[in-house]
């Protein structure tokens, strides 16, 4: 699978599980060695503020960078690839994964979503 493919993957799975919250956001930083499992917690003192439910865990991909904030109502999720040079947002406000810039850039990294934003803001 291509980085891109893998990026828009990342931010769809975030969008979809992360969906209930109270403002609260979580970053993960691009690994370029050593992937960690990310642990996002549930309920309304959890990583994204109550959005999600339940507790779940996810391994981003290599040279992956991630943020993600959310409220009680609404999630949004930036996530960038060095190694495809590109940045993608996301949000449950029409669920759907947007690029972020229209060419490349030399060192992508993830906007800081805002939980009503697009992921791209």
């Amino acid at each position: 699978m291509q980085t891109k493919q893998k990026v828009i993957l990342g931010c769809t799975l975030a969008v979809t599980l992360v969906s209930p919250l109270t403002s609260q956001a979580f970053t993960i930083s691009a690994q370029d060695v050593t992937v960690t499992a990310t642990t996002v917690s549930g309920g309304a003192s959890g990583s994204l503020g109550g959005y999600n439910n339940s507790t779940f865990t996810f391994t981003p991909s290599r040279s992956v960078a991630l943020n993600a904030n959310g409220n009680t109502t609404d999630v949004a999720v930036s996530a960038a690839s060095n190694k495809g040079r590109q940045t993608f947002g996301g949000s449950s406000g029409g669920g759907g994964v947007i690029q972020c810039e229209t060419t490349s850039v030399s060192s992508p990294t993830p906007k800081t979503a805002t939980a009503t934003g697009n992921g791209c803001s």
